[in-house]
């Protein structure tokens, strides 16, 4: 009796899991529905669906792949758009990367006086919304002359504390007793960092960077503020314009812009999963 109720509710708590994935898979079928569908019928029907009455079906069961071959192979601003997400996402990555390292590991590793007082200001900066800063990072791209640069893109997002805090997270859990063996075996911190400190976290960073080059193939706010040569900008904003115009022939880029995401997930969900249980596991300072 107990196993049929134990199967009764795996059964149920299937059913439901696959009930809710259904329906937060429902907009990514909309959109490739509509990617591959005429423009003008996705338009029409669009338009019947915002209509007073609202009628009409949502799902387009015409195909017409020649409009969605024809933007993604044809269309320049369509590939140098996406150049750009991609150039601006692997670089704001790899810049966060290679500043948070150095930090993480000086508060983590490091016995310094004012460490928590520096973890708290990078807290408090982590938290504050890009409102908040959009003034002063626009004057000082101003007066550095590098408003409507890519790297006015890149260098306000290099100082983001989002990875540095991740880091210390996970390096923190490090036991402090490696570190004196490595030591005592007479190496400097650069061997230390490289041969100790690395190894054990490669995990993490890997996870890290993932999850900021998501966070910054998504990014819109701050092209529309650093940014006003259309060629400098990333996929994400030809998006917004697009839906602006036309409504109709957005669909094909929102799919062109979602797949590198859904293919980078895919592949790397585990590293994912398996890095950010390793920097939220335990909580629990190293011994020392």
């Amino acid at each position: 009796m107990n196993i049929r109720l134990a199967r009764g509710r795996r059964a149920l708590q299937a059913t439901g899991i696959s009930l809710v994935v259904f329906v937060l898979f429902i907009p990514c079928l909309i959109l490739v529905n509509y990617a591959l569908a005429d423009p003008v019928q996705v338009e029409s029907t669009i338009n019947q669906i915002s209509g007073v009455n609202g009628q009409g079906t949502i799902f387009i069961r015409a195909f017409d792949l020649r409009e969605f071959v024809r933007v993604t192979t044809g269309s320049s601003k369509l590939a140098g758009a996406f150049l750009n997400s991609f150039l601006y996402s692997a670089g704001i990555a790899a810049g966060q990367m290679i500043l948070a390292f150095p930090a993480a590991v000086s508060l983590a590793l490091l016995r310094v006086k004012g460490r928590a007082f520096v973890l708290s200001l990078y807290l408090i900066l982590m938290l504050m919304p890009f409102q908040v800063t959009v003034v002063p990072s626009y004057l000082t791209l101003h007066a550095l002359g590098l408003l409507n640069h890519p790297m006015g893109l890149l260098l306000p997002q290099w100082f983001i504390p989002f990875s540095a805090v991740l880091l210390y997270l996970f390096l923190v859990r490090i036991p402090h007793a490696f570190i004196e063996a490595g030591k005592m075996d007479g190496a400097n911190w650069w061997r230390l960092v490289w041969h100790i400190v690395v190894p054990l976290t490669k995990s993490g960073i890997g996870s890290i960077a993932l999850i900021q080059i998501i966070d910054s193939w998504n990014m819109i706010e701050q092209p529309v503020f650093f940014l006003t040569d259309m060629q400098l900008m990333p996929l994400s904003i030809l998006i917004r314009q697009s839906i602006e115009v036309q409504p109709g022939e957005a669909f094909v880029p929102s799919l062109v812009f979602l797949v590198p995401v859904l293919i980078a997930y895919s592949i790397f969900y585990e590293q994912i999963i398996q890095g950010m249980q390793a920097i939220f596991k335990d909580g629990r300072k190293r011994d020392g």
